[in-house]
């Protein structure tokens, strides 16, 4: 009888039982605490814009130190590369022989036709919100716990492939839209800016 009585305790127990899912806030905390002061870093991506009406496919090569970054980005045949150079006030792009100063978001407008807000982008990319945007509201992480998303200033975020770097858990895919523009990088590697 006791036998009987058990099973019955322990299989309702089992059957009533449902994981708790973590909070958004809190597994954003799991993943960006390790490196929400990541203030140096380097990556090498795809990067792929989409508009109503066109697109740029390319790589992407960053390095970020501290507040100043370089920015290199190659496009298909007869783009040729383009350096945008700066700090979250102000920056520089060459192409070919042709330098053009300004704010960063005018020069990605220019290097590929679609606005990206590069400052914000420096934080995205680590996948965290940016400390210099406007609030964040968080969504529901898939039942992996590996996909965070996240929106704010008007963009919606997707991170997922998360892997281990010697920098911290950093994501390997980010998918941003807004109501205009979609992008998505496919990050290769994460490493050290002088690496």
């Amino acid at each position: 009888m006791r036998l009987i009585l058990f099973a019955l305790v322990f299989v309702s127990g089992c059957v009533s039982y449902t994981p708790k899912k973590t909070p958004p806030p809190e597994l954003w905390e799991l993943y960006s605490s390790p490196r929400a002061d990541l203030k140096q870093w380097r990556i090498a991506a795809k990067l792929s814009i989409k508009t109503s009406d066109d697109g740029f496919a390319g790589r992407i090569d960053w390095t970020q130190k501290e507040s100043s970054y370089r920015i290199l980005i190659s496009g298909p045949l007869g783009f040729g590369q383009v350096k945008i150079e700066g700090n979250q006030n102000s920056a520089s792009m060459r192409k070919d022989d042709q330098v053009l100063f300004g704010p960063p978001e005018m020069l990605m407008l220019n290097a590929t036709s679609t606005s990206i807000p590069i400052n914000n982008l420096r934080w995205w990319l680590s996948g965290v919100p940016s400390p210099k945007g406007g609030p964040a509201n968080f969504s529901d992480e898939n039942e992996d716990n590996r996909t965070m998303s996240f929106s704010q200033d008007g963009w919606y975020l997707s991170f997922s492939n998360y892997s281990s770097t010697l920098l911290g858990y950093l994501p390997g895919k980010i998918i941003g839209q807004n109501d205009k523009i979609s992008f998505k990088l496919i990050i290769s590697k994460w490493r050290t800016p002088d690496s």
